[in-house]
Order: C-alpha cells, then structure tokens, then sequence
C-alpha cells in the first residue's frame, strides 16, 4: 500500500522525532546509572590514548584513579603531580626513565614509585643540582614500544641519562624471536650481557633457563588447548621461539615425561 504525502509527513513530524527523543532519554538514563553506580577507585576512563605508532600513551591531564590508587599525568605525559618547562636551567639534570607497569608503579602511590625516590635520594645527595627525575612509563609497554617512546619524544625533553627498567616481561613479550639471547636483550636495553645474568641469577635461575622454560610452558598450553588442534607441532614449536624441532621434541619430553604428541592427543580427540 502507498504512503501519501500526509502519512510521509507524520512519520517526519512525528515519528522520527519521537524515536530521536526516546533514544536520548534512554542514553541520559544509562549514563545516570553508570554514574551512580561507579566506583572511581577503580579507575577512571581515559587513562589510554590510542597512538598510531605504539598502540597507546597515556592521557595528558589525567586525574584519577588507576589500579586502585590515585594516578596524576602532567601535561608532558609523565606521571607526576608537578609541571615542567622543558628549557632546562644550568644546573638541571635530567632523567627520563622509560618503562612498564613495574617502572610506572602499578598499584603504587606516586611517593614509592621508583623514580621518585631515585629522585629524593639525589636531592638529598647534591641538593644543589636541579634533579629531575621524568617517569615516562606506560603500563604494558615492551620494548619495543618504549624504543618508539624515546624517539618520539628524546629531542623535545633533552635528557642527560635515559633509564629503560628491565624487567623478566620485557624478555617474555620477545619469547617468540629464535634469535632471542642474552646478547640481544642486553644490546635492546643498553646494557651488558653480564648485567642482564646477574639480574636473573639473583631469583635463582639463568637467563637461558627461564627462556626455555616460558617457551615451554606456553607450548604446553597450545598443545593442549582444543583450539590449535590442527597446528602442526612444528609451527606451534617455532611461533613460541625454538628453531629447531629435536631440540624441541627433547627438551619438552625431558620436562614434562612425555612426546608433544602424546600431550596434545586429548585435545585433537575433543576437538573432533
């Protein structure tokens, strides 16, 4: 049946702005509720920003709550309470320190974050010198993304010594890499390889010990998750970093008592 000009024109005057007017107090309704029932000790939005190059930043002028402690990020995206003005003073020297969640201080008041106390501790030093101790730090940042935050920001902020904290993530998040080593974590940070063993022989365990074991372990998982029943062992042993299938095969019957196949058997059946 044909709308007339009359029955187009009720639905224009009537029934659309009825519809807009109904979908507007539903979202007023919603956003009353979200606000009566939010908690900003658990965090407040718009901590993250998405960013084109390292997936995400921190909010400039962020004050709230993030993991379950009040969290300020200045103007420069640092976490601190304090302002700066980037031309430094003669006697300015400037840190910045580049970093994850362990850096940042998840969970931590800003007074014993790290680069903080890094900070007194100076002061307290040679309370001439204008330290500046900049905690650039994102939660969930790996390595790479940090390399990107330096370069991004290095020639604006002109620090004197930049701090990459390294911590057992920044290797777990390159676990996949066959060239993975020693020589190559330390030469990603800056640092020797003699630094990044003794950072790993004080838990009690070797550099090498703790890449196999995650490698391991994350094979493990895939092997007996359903989902990757129809990998070949071959490409789950090289996306979790081994080159080379034997040593894989060896290595995993040793830890765990049994083949690859063996252990991924009961998922390939539920799978089916």
């Amino acid at each position: 049946m044909a709308v007339t000009a009359g029955g187009w024109r009720k639905v224009l005057t009537i029934s659309v702005p009825a519809a807009l007017v109904g979908v507007l107090v539903a979202q007023c309704a919603m956003e009353l509720w979200v606000r009566a029932r939010w908690d900003s000790r658990r965090g407040r939005p718009g901590f993250f920003l998405s960013d084109p190059i390292r997936g995400q930043r921190l909010a400039a002028g962020y004050d709230g709550w993030f993991a379950g402690v009040p969290v300020h990020i200045n103007s420069l995206e640092l976490r601190d309470p304090r302002e700066y003005d980037l031309k430094k003073r003669p006697n300015t020297f400037r840190i910045l320190v580049l970093g994850d969640s362990v850096t940042f201080g998840h969970g931590s008041v800003y007074e014993h974050t790290y680069p903080y106390l890094t900070e007194q501790r100076l002061k307290a030093w040679r309370p001439d010198i204008d330290w500046q101790v900049w905690n650039a730090a994102v939660p969930g940042y790996n390595t790479s993304q940090e390399l990107g935050h330096l370069l991004e920001v290095g020639d604006r902020f002109e620090p004197d010594v930049v701090v990459i904290g390294f911590f057992k993530n920044d290797v777990i998040d390159n676990l996949s890499r066959t060239d993975l080593s020693i020589e190559t974590a330390a030469a990603r940070h800056g640092v020797t390889p003699r630094y990044v063993r003794k950072l790993f022989e004080s838990e009690g365990a070797t550099f090498s010990e703790f890449v196999i074991g995650r490698r391991l372990a994350h094979a493990h998982r895939l092997l007996t998750d359903p989902r990757y029943s129809d990998h070949a062992i071959s490409a789950i042993a090289f996306e979790c970093g081994f080159g080379d299938l034997s040593y894989f095969n060896r290595t995993f019957r040793r830890v765990y008592g049994a083949a690859p196949t063996d252990v991924r058997a009961p998922a390939k059946l539920e799978a089916e």
